[in-house]
């Protein structure tokens, strides 16, 4: 009996002892959750003072728009039906001048390289000389240069003229094979044909305000055609036709195409006549 008596405190105390570190994890727990759950209730906080804030600052701006509002409307009824006839004048002048500068930017449309044009644009076309078309509104000028050279004792010929984009995609496709045929990669083979061939969207030929010219001297599109007397004769004379040389020799990095001594571009007669006796680019020009 008192054998089992003494046993009796020794287990209480074991007891006690392994109930210890059970209450201390439990006591752990509640404070991680504790601080956890002040940590989301802090977050929460401030998002909502940032809301609060945003609130605040949105209904200031509102407020003052709508005190600008009434400020203008204000001013607008003092002004009465003379302010408006003001601005109707205004806007029909600005409408005017726009009108004009469209009329004249075709001229002076600007593609190259850096410089694509809309793939759907097709210009109003008239035939000039053996099936080719260019621009209307360049069919006139184009005949009179031509006629021009004829007087001058030179036959000067057209050959090429419009290209839509199959035309134009065809002839790029098919200066890449020459360059792959000589071993460059395909890229190679792309960079050096656009320098040659224009990328299809970014040929002066899409607009029909090209052509390419030859004289009965030289008929084959090389540099050879820069010693013919009719390509002489071309260049001294074309801006008195609104024409321009487009690609002239030493300007390939500005205009991205080699010398091309048989391209000539319609630009009209003042920008002709100041690129060519300034001895400068379309691109130069047009900055």
């Amino acid at each position: 009996m008192e054998q089992q008596r003494s046993r009796r405190p020794r287990q209480q105390r074991g007891q006690a002892q392994q109930n210890t570190p059970r209450k201390s994890r439990t006591i752990k727990k509640l404070l991680w959750v504790i601080l956890i759950f002040e940590i989301i209730t802090a977050i929460e906080l401030l998002a909502l003072i940032k809301v609060l804030a945003a609130n605040e600052q949105y209904a200031g701006k509102l407020g003052r728009e709508t005190v600008s509002a009434s400020t203008s409307g204000v001013q607008n009824t003092e002004q009465g039906d003379s302010g408006h006839g003001a601005k109707d004048s205004q806007s029909n002048a600005e409408d005017g001048n726009k009108k004009n500068a469209a009329e004249e930017d075709w001229k002076l449309v600007l593609v190259n390289k850096w410089n694509e044009m809309d793939p759907d644009y097709v210009p109003e076309l008239e035939e000039v000389a053996d099936g080719h078309r260019v621009d209307a509104r360049i069919a006139d000028s184009l005949k009179a240069m031509l006629k021009g050279a004829k007087k001058a004792g030179y036959d000067i010929y057209i050959l090429s003229s419009y290209r839509d984009m199959d035309k134009q995609t065809y002839l790029y496709e098919a200066e890449v094979e020459e360059w792959l045929a000589l071993g460059y990669s395909r890229r190679g083979a792309e960079e050096k044909a656009a320098t040659v061939v224009a990328y299809p969207g970014t040929s002066e030929h899409h607009l029909g305000l090209a052509v390419d010219l030859v004289s009965s001297e030289h008929v084959a599109l090389d540099e050879g055609a820069e010693r013919t007397e009719g390509y002489q004769w071309l260049v001294a004379h074309c801006h008195e036709y609104g024409f321009i040389l487009r690609y002239p020799n030493g300007a390939t990095e500005i205009t991205g195409i080699i010398y091309e001594p048989w391209h000539f571009r319609y630009v009209g007669e003042e920008a002709a006549t100041e690129i060519m006796e300034s001895g400068i680019t379309l691109e130069e020009y047009l900055e």
